[in-house]
């Protein structure tokens, strides 16, 4: 059960790729990013009304502003990179986060990851890393530029992550994503007035039911998250999180004939080898024999 709390949000994510590039077609990255998270907070909100519960803001802690924050950064910058190139660009920054998360769990959440944990994370960061050369290739305006605002997409989902790994302890999983969502709205409307057009082209239906389907990931995917952080270790659930990759390889291959080469096909193979080892039992510290007396 804790496993599908994790995949379900994971597969909402792994589509963002293909909306994006929908939404672009009448919307600018910024303003892309800004209703992600607006919208996303009125579906949440909704949720919780319709549910009867109590929704506790915390606007004055620290985590809530640094998540928000990290959050704005990872879409703006995401959306940005995501609009010009392959729907499945952004894989680029799992072997980012996987790192992130190994060094977050260790020193700030005291989880040692065993050999077993260590060695299949390096399996999923050499996948994603072999998959990320074709993500980069694919991202043909902007290059290295591209690669970069991936790279800190990354890294501000990361600690968006550590964020929401912290706030689970004090707050239920609608309070801490609203809080969240309202510093994120805030920090996404910040460069609006000065990011030029917002409009990317006339409004469609196609585009306007992306946008729609954007902001209802960006509300159930974290309410869902946000219960299975509870119930899972922080380093788990950041490595499980890089399984998104085979999942935007394959809509990028249905939905939008992106064809991926043996690169990424090689990377796939190496990824979910590291899967399967992250989710392998760990083996029993074997009994220390007795000593004779």
């Amino acid at each position: 059960m804790n496993i599908a709390l994790l995949f379900i949000p994971i597969l909402m994510w792994s589509g963002v790729g293909i909306l994006v590039k929908a939404a672009s077609l009448s919307f600018s990255p910024p303003l892309i990013s800004f209703l992600r998270f607006f919208l996303g907070f009125l579906f949440l909100g909704a949720f919780v009304l319709v549910r009867g519960k109590r929704v506790r803001f915390a606007l004055s802690s620290p985590w809530v502003w640094a998540a928000g924050a990290a959050k704005g950064i990872n879409y703006l910058s995401e959306n940005q990179a995501l609009t010009r190139g392959a729907s499945w660009g952004y894989i680029v920054e799992q072997p980012v986060q996987a790192v992130a998360f190994l060094f977050v769990a260790a020193l700030y959440f005291r989880e040692r990851p065993s050999r077993l944990k260590v060695g299949a994370s390096a399996l999923c960061v050499a996948g994603a890393l072999l998959i990320g050369l074709k993500g980069l290739a694919a991202t043909r305006t902007g290059g290295a530029v591209d690669f970069l605002l991936f790279v800190v997409a990354g890294l501000g989902a990361s600690v968006h992550m550590t964020g929401q790994k912290a706030l689970v302890k004090t707050l239920d999983s609608p309070s801490m994503n609203l809080s969240v969502f309202a510093a994120a709205c805030l920090v996404t409307a910040l460069p609006l007035p000065v990011s030029g057009p917002l409009l990317s082209g006339a409004l469609t239906a196609p585009a306007v039911s992306a946008m729609a389907a954007l902001g209802f990931i960006t509300g159930a995917s974290f309410l869902l998250w946000g219960v299975a952080l509870k119930r899972v270790s922080f380093l788990v659930s950041g490595i499980t999180s890089n399984s998104l990759v085979l999942f935007a390889l394959l809509w990028g291959v249905l939905f939008r004939g992106e064809m991926p080469d043996g690169w990424s096909l090689s990377g796939a193979a190496v990824f979910v080898a590291g899967l399967v080892a992250m989710n392998l039992p760990e083996p029993r510290p074997r009994a220390r024999k007795a000593r004779d007396g």
